[in-house]
């Protein structure tokens, strides 16, 4: 060693040594076997030498590097280069490098010669860097080395180096600078701002339209520095900017001329020379004071360096100065979007095109806003508009692929990004879109690359950052995607799109207390709603929307929580499907919540765009009774969705097993292919309950299908099989009230199409049509003449939406009808009394055949109107329903008001009315819930209610939130015989105080005091009143255990109708339920053990089976019940 490093002294004072890992094996390039470097990008002038002291020959993008070669960055140039061990190297002006020969077959040398590199490493083993002054043994990380004559300096932006020579060592993290020299050991230094050191490497939006520099000629000719200034143009043009700043710098007496120094300063910025950008614009300042343009140039810098209050600033008085200078609008509406502004960025930029209508630059950005706004074809026509400007315009080109990349056209972005890149090589969004657009076609570490590229090239930039954090999320390299986030956060702290995705990946990493505080960051940012999206993203973020929030809220318990966020949210967006989906798994085993749960899913459905994510058959069907719904272990939604929507095929799979001969399963593949994805599964349930006649048996099959058509028109499809065999599920207060022979069969065949479609950015349309096919058989009793009866139901659904959305209020009105025909045949058995089955003599019945047919139509308007503080919810609904002897026709009032009270505390108040519908699968488009409070309770057909809530809740600080409601239900029950409907009355009381607490990074604690008293006229019990006082604690462990302890006091008093074997009785027990559990690594699924009523208590409860027109699962079993499930996520 030292012998190489005499060697090396003699060719420079300064040399910098790489150890890697293995060079791959493969022939990458025709001049060398093995290739050590790839050019990425090249900006100016960049040469290569190869061993031998050949020529220097000019270097372009993709040009292999082999080892001995040496390339060198000219002046005014930057060059990004892709090194075989998977480093991403960007190399300033002035810099020299030279790829060694090998130290060993494990090896490979790369000398820093001269100037600053910016380094982007991800590989796995760790390599030294090596200089005359100081060695650094660096693990994956990013880092800068800037070389000069006097010593070294080392910034570590991510990651460990460990820093050493012959004098001392030392180990720098994120954020600390290095100096060492020869005759001094490393020390640490002070540095304000550590990534100064890379503001070479920053890009710059163009501002100034460099074709349209006036040129005006003295006494009929150019002047000298004009003559240069126009050639300096001219090589711009041809993508030659070191030429361009040669022909300038070549002037002699510099001009006073303002536009001159303006344009020095811009050209100047377009290849990273921020300080001699600067000095112009001074220069021009001093030449003409508030100088519109000058003033835009400083915004626009501020802005770059996250210095936004300046940058907002200076672009206000640009625009003071001169409102007509097209260089100060856009550094305007750059500064208003940098503080998410959207609107009035895009107000700002469609008044200056009404001046400049000829002005490519203004015309490219109105496309880039509009497509913000989800404006695909406006975007287009801008984009086009600015193309016939200037078809050179780079950022064109950009907008361009990101508007075909939201179309779906795949072919079309790629010829749009490939040009922008081809236009200017160092601009980092059109490697973005690339790298997005590969990871859409599958190819996850090619598209991850190219999002590397696009970091190295604007290492500040805090989307880039946030997106290259999802693309290791995907890869499962969860450091990474953390340091990712967290230097997104730094970089642009107002922004929620970085805390959004870490609180996903906090929850995939069995951090669900983390990732809650991440979350309500993310939510604060997001002007106090779950939009669940980033506010500036091109490619709408669709993946990451789809990802189910509410299980960070259901593995702390915090269920109350989950309601709040998912209805704030749909306030503010009805049309915002991750919100349905939010809701609709926030809905899961919440007590007669059903109805709501599965038209949430279908509201979800219709408004999703194309997704990988698979559709569980279980899902969509409602009343499923499942052996522990509600539990931890219970068989639920994917628990693992993608951040990136990619063509591909996904395999989920769930297997249950548990008490009482318990065991179920689900199966599903989905897929994605560019404007197509499909789901398909199967589900298998089957147990056979905790006493006689209690068992139940599913299998459930469902194909999905849905279509991109254009970027505004997506449609679906959807068929579905439940085939159903159970005994009796009714868990009723006397123990003893239960038939030991009622059984029940039912099959049913559901189609469903549907779709959207987008009106304008403000207007959108749902539509869904549903056919079910019903048979079902029930024997009924035991004793003769026992009765079995027959079914068979064709049932027709149809509803239409249209949503429209305004700043102050949003629209939702829709209609719908339902048809369902019904043909029934009870058979009486009489063989046990007369020895015949049918005796042939009067006036013993021996069956009826009948027709039951019901249709119900409807019509509704919902609004939610935005003041300052309030969001009035002001509706109504028409229904018509008839059903046998039931004939109605109601308008039903909807009135809701969310009161901010503070920035902690809502106030929820609601009164509705409703009518239970007749629906074809439980599902309908209707919205669900009026002010957070839910309004299609599993209720029996042609219920009405009348329901009056009130609810506060609070965040108390950033760990604790307290939730209190009450709500009354008065509704009239019908009961049919034969032709003739009796209705009856039910009241209904319910109050709820609740407390979530996430105490600690590993512990998560609530407390629930909740009241229901129902007095009942209808067949049931007379009167029930329950209180529930439910106690958890949950604890998550880093290695991926987790435990979840519930304790829950239940006291009961339920008075029963005359001829029972008791009137009255007051029942009080105490369950306690634990589980534990384990998440596989790299997300590959859990598993997860769990024991309810753990200590075997033998207790009576009635259930609310008797309130409902189907029986589902058991809040309480008395006996213990044991699970375990396995999750697995290919």
């Amino acid at each position: 060693m030292p012998e190489l490093r005499s060697r090396e002294l003699a060719c420079s004072p300064l040399w910098l040594l790489l150890l890697c890992g293995l060079f791959p094996t493969e022939t990458l390039a025709s001049s060398c076997e093995v290739w050590s470097a790839r050019a990425e990008s090249i900006e100016g002038s960049v040469e290569v030498r190869t061993f031998g002291f050949k020529p220097w020959v000019a270097v372009s993008s993709g040009d292999n590097f082999c080892l001995g070669d040496t390339v060198r960055v000219l002046k005014n140039s930057r060059a990004a280069l892709y090194l075989n061990n998977g480093t991403l190297l960007r190399l300033d002006e002035q810099s020299v490098v030279t790829f060694t020969g090998e130290q060993d077959e494990k090896s490979f040398w790369l000398k820093l010669v001269k100037g600053v590199g910016h380094f982007i490493s991800r590989i796995k083993h760790s390599f030294t860097v090596v200089t005359p002054f100081v060695n650094a043994a660096v693990e994956g990380t990013e880092f800068v080395v800037q070389t000069t004559d006097g010593g070294s300096r080392v910034t570590v932006f991510e990651g460990q180096v460990a820093a050493h020579n012959e004098l001392g060592r030392i180990t720098l993290r994120s954020g600390q600078s290095a100096t060492a020299s020869g005759r001094h050991a490393p020390m640490l230094i002070s540095v304000m701002q550590p990534r100064d050191a890379v503001q070479w490497a920053l890009y710059y939006p163009p501002l100034l339209p460099f074709d349209e520099m006036a040129l005006s000629p003295a006494e009929g000719k150019l002047a000298a520095w004009q003559e240069k200034t126009a050639q300096s143009v001219a090589r711009y043009q041809t993508g030659d900017i070191r030429g361009a700043l040669e022909s300038i710098s070549a002037i002699g007496a510099e001009p006073k001329e303002t536009r001159f120094y303006l344009y020095r300063a811009a050209l100047s910025l377009s290849v990273g020379r921020v300080e001699v950008a600067r000095q112009a614009i001074q220069q021009a300042l001093r030449l003409q004071q508030n100088n519109a343009s000058a003033l835009a140039l400083q915004a626009i810098i501020a802005l770059v360096n996250n210095d936004k209050e300046r940058a907002l600033q200076r672009a206000k008085q640009a625009v003071v100065s001169d409102a007509s200078a097209v260089s100060a609008q856009l550094a305007l509406s750059y500064a208003q979007q940098a503080y998410f502004d959207l609107k009035q960025a895009r107000i700002t930029i469609e008044h200056a095109v009404t001046i400049h209508e000829h002005d490519a630059l203004l015309w490219a950005r109105l496309a880039e806003l509009h497509l913000m706004f989800g404006e695909p074809e406006a975007a287009q026509a801008a984009a086009q508009k600015a193309m016939e400007l200037a078809p050179g315009l780079a950022h064109t080109h950009t907008v361009l692929g990101f508007s075909a990349l939201t179309h779906g056209d795949l072919s079309a972005a790629q010829q749009a990004f490939t040009t922008a890149i081809e236009l200017e090589q160092g601009a980092p969004l059109p490697r973005l879109g690339l790298g997005l657009l590969t990871i859409n076609r599958g190819k996850l570490e090619q598209g991850r690359h190219y999002i590397e590229v696009s970091a190295s090239l604007d290492p500040n930039n805090a989307l880039i950052r946030s997106y290259l954090g999802k693309a290791y999320f995907e890869e499962r390299r969860d450091n990474l995607a953390t340091d990712q986030y967290l230097m997104a956060e730094q970089l642009s702290p107002l922004d929620p799109t970085p805390w959004f995705y870490q609180a996903i990946l906090e929850q995939t990493l069995n951090r669900p207390v983390v990732a809650l505080s991440a979350l309500n960051r993310s939510i604060e940012l997001n002007d106090n709603r779950a939009i669940y999206r980033s506010r500036l993203l091109l490619d709408e973020d669709r993946a990451a929307r789809t990802t189910s929030l509410a299980r960070i809220y259901r593995d702390l318990g915090f269920k109350q929580q989950a309601f709040l966020e998912s209805q704030k949210s749909l306030s503010r967006d009805p049309t915002n499907y991750s919100a349905h989906r939010f809701l609709a798994d926030t809905y899961a085993g919440e007590s007669r919540h059903e109805i709501a749960r599965v038209s949430e899913l279908l509201q979800a459905q219709l408004l999703q765009p194309l997704s990988l994510g698979p559709i569980q058959p279980q899902l969509a069907e409602s009343n499923l009774a499942l052996f522990n719904e509600g539990g931890s272990a219970r068989l639920s939604f994917n628990e693992f969705n993608r951040l990136f929507v990619r063509n591909g095929t996904r395999l989920h799979s769930n297997l249950l097993v548990g008490s009482n001969n318990t065991w179920a399963d689900d199966f599903v593949v989905s897929g994605l292919n560019e404007r197509f994805s499909y789901s398909v599964g199967q589900f298998h349930y089957e147990t056979d309950g905790f006493r006689e006649n209690n068992d139940l048996t599913h299998d459930i099959y469902n194909a999905f299908g849905q279509m991109r058509v254009t970027p505004r028109l997506s449609l679906q499809a959807e068929l579905r099989r439940k085939k159903t065999a159970q005994g009796d599920l009714v868990l009723n207060f006397d123990p003893a009230d239960f038939s030991t022979v009622n059984r029940r069969r039912v099959t049913q065949d559901t189609a469903r199409v549907g779709g959207r479609y987008q009106l304008s950015a403000q207007s959108n349309t749902i539509f869904s049509y549903i056919h079910s096919k019903r048979e079902g058989r029930q024997q009924l009793l035991s004793q003769a003449p026992s009765v079995v009866e027959a079914d068979d139901n064709r049932s027709d659904q149809i509803e239409a939406q249209y949503l429209f959305q305004h700043e102050k209020f949003n629209l939702t009105t829709g209609i719908s009808a339902y048809d369902v025909k019904q043909k029934f045949d009870s058979a009486f058995d009489w063989s046990a009394i007369f020895g015949s089955n049918c005796p042939p003599f009067p006036p013993v019945p021996c069956g009826e055949v009948g027709e039951n047919p019901r249709k119900a139509r409807s019509a509704y308007l919902y609004s939610n109107i935005f003041t300052t503080s309030k969001i009035w919810n002001i509706g109504f609904s028409y229904d018509s329903v008839e059903k046998g002897a039931l004939d109605l026709n109601e308008v039903s009032p909807k009135i809701g008001l969310q009161w901010s009270l503070s920035e902690q505390t809502t106030l929820r108040a609601a009164y509705f009315e409703t009518i239970k519908k007749t629906l074809t699968v439980q599902q309908t488009i209707e919205p669900t819930q009026v002010a957070g409070f839910n309004q299609l309770f599993d209720d029996h057909n042609g219920t009405q209610s009348a329901f009056t809530g009130l609810g506060v809740d609070s965040k108390i600080n950033a760990s604790l939130f307290g939730s209190v409601e009450f709500y009354l239900r008065d509704l009239d029950v019908p009961v049919f015989s034969d032709t003739k409907v009796t209705q009856f009355n039910r009241k209904e009381a319910f109050y709820r105080i609740q407390m979530d607490w996430a105490a600690y990074a590993r512990w998560a604690a609530s407390v629930r005091y909740q009241q229901e008293r129902v007095s009942n006229k209808a067949p049931g019990p007379e009167r029930v009143e329950t209180a529930q006082v439910p106690v958890k604690i949950s604890y998550f462990h880093p290695n991926n255990a987790f435990g979840k302890l519930t304790a829950t006091h239940v006291r009961q008093h339920v008075t029963l109708d005359s001829g029972t074997s008791f009137s009255s009785r007051t029942e009080a027990f105490f369950v306690v339920d634990l589980a534990i559990g384990y998440r596989l690594p790299n997300r590959w699924g859990s598993i997860t053990l769990e024991a309810r009523n753990l200590f075997d208590k033998t207790f009576i409860f009635q259930d609310q089976n008797f309130m409902r027109s189907e029986p589902v699962s058991y809040e309480f079993i008395p006996e213990r019940t044991i699970m375990t499930q396995l999750s697995l996520n290919i």
